[in-house]
């Protein structure tokens, strides 16, 4: 997933071929950065390198991406958006962008603000994304990570402030251009069938409170309910909300997706990843410099690829304690992400997913966690006082790193 905070841009070289498939080959200063099978956003498209040297680098564009976005009518000296995927860990100043277009837009209009620097665009709204896309909320313009100012039964609008007009090629755009428009996947499964958001849990699924934060939160995991846990060190402290995957509900799925504000991540102990047979970096063990994780997006085969409502991510997160599962039930690019834990005699860094799947040994469940960072609104991460008032707000246990490794 992508941050869509656009640093960099590239210049196409080539895009050539027909109905059964396009070879786009960009200029980009990513070349140094990449190597065949990597994911690289362009112009808010995720693709897969296939060939690179040391000035440029091509993906082959298969006939759904033709389908789905505007990278059929880009030709030779066209700029394009450039973009590399997060790493877990990795501050996001944008929002979580996938890099799957939902739809292409048409510019319908253009004005100056009054009085301002900035510039509001309108794009044309289909009707069955309408509500997915509500005003203050995230959309992805070409990659570019922009908030909703406005929107009506047609088009929504975007403002565009002059260092965004000067980073990216939006500002040079008229009347009548495309560009790719990716929804806010969160939006998909904040919402029940009503429509009405789920802002707590349901109390059928609570454990008593007790004394013990860690008995607690592990008759919490028990009965289907989240717990957090709190990595505080000395270089940064994390927050994240944890349930057990056998016993998660599209209630308890929906509570913990819209409280965190990040994607559905999950931790899972490597006798899973081993019996689905899910090569790295599916479930990922490797660890860059810096020790964060490299994530890619899977689903169960019968999930369609653009679903992420609360039911399609907890049919494609059955699969992770499903013994019934196998290598043939899943595919990828998809509506969930997971992390390979290994053994703890193996030395690397521990964190709240290590912890994640300390907490369901202890409570004597299948290996298999939704663990996700938590993030304030202004996209910081939470600190132990918000997680606290957190707890509070909501009656959840909260237990440290080292209580649920211990």
């Amino acid at each position: 997933m992508y941050s869509g905070i656009i640093t960099r841009e590239g210049i196409v070289v080539a895009n050539e071929g027909d109905q059964n498939g396009y070879k786009l080959t960009v200029a980009s200063d990513v070349c140094s950065l990449v190597k065949t099978g990597d994911s690289v956003g362009i112009n808010g498209v995720c693709l897969t390198v296939t060939e690179f040297d040391d000035q440029k680098v091509s993906f082959d564009v298969w006939p759904e991406t033709l389908k789905r976005t505007t990278l059929p009518t880009i030709v030779s000296g066209d700029k394009v958006h450039v973009d590399l995927p997060l790493k877990h860990g990795e501050y996001n100043g944008g929002h979580n962008i996938l890099g799957h277009v939902d739809f292409i837009a048409d510019l319908v209009e253009l004005t100056s603000v009054e009085g301002s620097d900035q510039v509001k665009i309108w794009f044309s709204l289909p009707k069955n994304f309408r509500d997915l896309m509500p005003i203050r909320g995230c959309v992805s313009v070409d990659g570019v990570s922009l908030t909703i100012t406005d929107r009506n039964s047609e088009a929504f609008s975007v403002s565009l402030i002059p260092e965004t007009l000067n980073r990216t090629h939006l500002g040079k755009i008229t009347k009548g251009d495309k560009v790719n428009i990716e929804v806010d996947f969160n939006s998909r499964h904040i919402q029940d069938e009503s429509g009405v958001l789920s802002l707590n849990i349901p109390d059928e699924v609570r454990a008593e409170k007790v004394d013990s934060q860690e008995e607690w939160a592990l008759a919490s995991l028990k009965k289907g309910s989240a717990a957090l846990i709190v990595d505080e060190s000395p270089e940064r402290t994390e927050v994240a909300i944890v349930v057990a995957t056998e016993k998660l509900t599209e209630e308890v799925l929906t509570f913990a997706m819209g409280m965190a504000r990040s994607g559905c991540l999950l931790a899972v102990e490597n006798h899973v990843a081993e019996r689905l047979a899910i090569p790295a970096p599916v479930v990922n063990s490797q660890l860059d410099e810096e020790g964060r994780r490299y994530l890619v997006q899977v689903r169960d085969r019968e999930v369609e690829e653009n679903d992420f409502s609360a039911k399609a991510l907890l049919k494609s997160i059955e699969m992770f304690h499903n013994v019934e599962y196998s290598v043939g039930d899943w595919i990828c690019p998809g509506n969930v992400a997971a992390v390979q834990i290994l053994s703890s005699e193996i030395d690397r860094p521990r964190n709240v997913l290590e912890g994640a799947i300390g907490l369901t040994d202890k409570a004597s469940l299948y290996p298999s966690a939704l663990c996700i960072t938590m993030l304030a609104a202004n996209g910081e991460r939470l600190s132990k006082d918000q997680a606290e008032a957190f707890a509070t707000r909501f009656e959840l246990p909260i237990v440290s790193l080292k209580q649920a490794l211990s």
